[in-house]
């Protein structure tokens, strides 16, 4: 077994994926195990303590056995049915990352920045009212959407990851995207979902997001506009330590 500090260790042993590169672009003091078949990481965030495993089942579950996971609140594992003793299941969801340009969209154009936060809670009350991202949280740095007779009908926002350090490149992130029930089916989420693709691809070398494993149009939506890069997580809680 091999002890990591770092985000370069991490990165050296798990091959730099698309995957690894987000989750670490996000945390300080990232610390790990490694051994063969398995990695396990962890490290501190803006959604506090999490940690990361890759690898196969049976081998990851032996290194989580021996990590140091108290206060760490979610593990994030290859998407799996069964989960170690004492571990919950906390969500489901697929990390995607866009891989070529998004094709143009029908009524692209009309999207635009966003400075009207009782405009965007409305929305997201109305679409999305689950929605952890909001106008002013700590992630989100710009909000883009379309107005459609005086109302915002569709939003989307840029949760880009902010490093701690000036060498770890920012991940573009795309969250919150949410269309207002009254104006579904007409192609205001793919246009502000590759509008904002657009403007983030044009920033960072890597642009993703995530989606709940069965929120299958949301994720028909995403392959249409090129997110096809996949890396299916299940994420747990760990046990509460005695």
């Amino acid at each position: 077994m091999i002890r990591l500090a770092g985000r370069a260790a991490v990165l050296e042993v798990t091959g730099d994926g698309p995957y690894v590169r987000f989750a670490t672009s996000m945390a300080a003091d990232i610390e790990g195990l490694a051994t063969d078949g398995a990695v396990l990481w962890w490290g501190d965030g803006p959604l506090g303590r999490l940690a990361h495993g890759l690898g196969e089942e049976s081998t990851l579950d032996d290194l989580m056995a021996q990590a140091p996971l108290a206060g760490v609140r979610r593990v994030n594992l290859p998407r799996r049915a069964t989960l170690p003793p004492g571990f919950t299941r906390y969500e489901d969801w697929d990390f995607r990352w866009s891989e070529a340009p998004p094709p143009a969209q029908p009524g692209q154009s009309h999207v635009q920045r966003i400075d009207d936060a009782t405009a965007i809670e409305a929305l997201l009350d109305a679409a999305f009212p689950d929605s952890m991202l909001r106008p002013g949280h700590p992630m989100v740095s710009d909000w883009y959407g379309v107005w459609s007779d005086g109302r915002l009908v569709a939003c989307a926002a840029d949760r880009s990851t902010r490093p701690l350090r000036p060498d770890v490149p920012v991940v573009g992130v795309l969250g919150g995207i949410a269309v207002h029930p009254e104006h579904r089916r007409h192609g205001w989420g793919a246009a502000v979902t590759a509008a904002l693709t657009t403007v983030l691809r044009s920033r960072h070398s890597l642009v993703g997001l995530g989606v709940v494993a069965d929120n299958h149009g949301a994720t028909r939506l995403y392959e249409r506009l090129n997110f096809t890069g996949l890396h299916p997580i299940t994420s747990t809680r760990p046990p509460t330590p005695r």
